[in-house]
């Protein structure tokens, strides 16, 4: 079973970003942990679980003081595996080498950045607060604390991503000590800003044939590794549709036949953390969830007796789309998984 943490606060809110964040709520960082303890140990006592990888996301979650953290990780660190991967998504601006140290003593072993972008003008444009600087601070304090485990983000696929700049950000990764990246293509989503703005998706340059051809192995839509033992096992989880908890505000949660989601409103769910809406699942739903999941990767794919359209298959194995191996289908391009699991339900 896998762990999600939701930390919904943030020092600003990017043009792109349409999570469940907000800005300058200092006063509900305490009583968010303590309703996050709650339903936390809800879910512990009911289900007794073994948990697989832990993943901290946000918002912005290296913007509240470290001891938050602390009685969070007594809760939950008991059900731990042995040398599971606890990960916690970080902005640069904000990484020191005190934050870091600590979250590591309480067990946190991979870090996941928010970088974005190595250029300052694509940042700004991108309306995020980090610099070139505060990313070359945050990889010092990293390297300080010995720090091991890093994933960066980045985002292509703006007005400034033609060939010249895919390269500039390519150059810029391999400097660094990473042993993971994220590359997502920028979309426009609703309840961002720049949908509200009005602006429109780019197509522009496509950035994983550059990473190929650097030595990144793309083994999900938008991940790479170089070395296979840095693959994110929390990731992996997701794809394999293994269960899930979901704490904190609108976070979202996978147990037995049903999804559930929990108050969106950050005020509501410190109110009432235990309250979850639940989703369940027909054996249709769960079967068309498996296919798009397993072929966004390239690790899992899709058992062959499991694809709804055994005719569309034939055509997709012939035509060479997705490949056979010991009776699983694997997508031939990755970036054209949603594609071709819509081709196959």
């Amino acid at each position: 079973m896998l762990l999600y943490f939701h930390i919904p606060f943030c020092a600003s809110k990017c043009g792109y970003c349409a999570f469940n964040s907000i800005i300058n709520n200092i006063d509900l960082h305490l009583p968010y942990f303590q309703a996050m303890q709650t339903q936390l140990k809800s879910f512990l006592y009911h289900l007794n679980p073994s948990i697989e990888s832990v993943f901290i996301g946000g918002g912005t979650p290296n913007i509240v003081n470290f001891w938050l953290y602390e009685n969070l990780f007594q809760i939950f660190m008991p059900f731990v595996q042995k040398n599971a991967e606890i990960t916690l998504e970080a902005n640069p601006e904000f990484l020191n080498v005190e934050f870091i140290r600590h979250i590591q003593e309480y067990g946190v072993n991979r870090i996941s950045m928010g970088v974005q972008s190595f250029s300052t003008q694509k940042l700004q444009w991108l309306e995020r607060n980090a610099t070139p600087h505060s990313i070359q601070s945050a990889f010092i304090a990293l390297d300080q604390a010995n720090f091991k485990n890093i994933n960066i983000d980045l985002i292509y696929g703006t007005p400034f991503d033609d060939s010249l700049q895919l390269l500039n950000e390519l150059e810029s990764l391999q400097q660094l000590p990473i042993t993971h990246l994220s590359a997502y293509h920028l979309s426009i989503e609703n309840g961002s800003k720049f949908k509200q703005d009005k602006r429109q998706n780019y197509e522009g340059e496509e950035f994983s044939f550059l990473l190929e051809k650097a030595g990144w192995w793309q083994y999900e839509v938008s991940n790479y590794v170089q070395c296979k033992e840095w693959i994110c096992q929390h990731n992996l989880g997701y794809w394999n549709r293994k269960e899930y908890i979901g704490v904190g505000a609108g976070a979202v949660g996978f147990l037995q036949n049903y999804r559930y989601t929990n108050l969106l409103s950050i005020q509501e769910y410190i109110k009432n953390p235990k309250y979850i809406k639940k989703e369940f699942l027909s054996s249709q739903e769960e079967s068309l969830e498996r296919l798009f999941l397993g072929l966004r990767c390239a690790i899992i794919g899709v058992k062959k007796t499991d694809v709804p359209n055994q005719e569309n298959l034939d055509i997709a194995i012939k035509e060479g789309i997705v490949e056979e191996r010991s009776g699983r289908i694997y997508a031939k391009s990755l970036l054209l998984a949603d594609e071709i699991a819509l081709f196959l339900s």
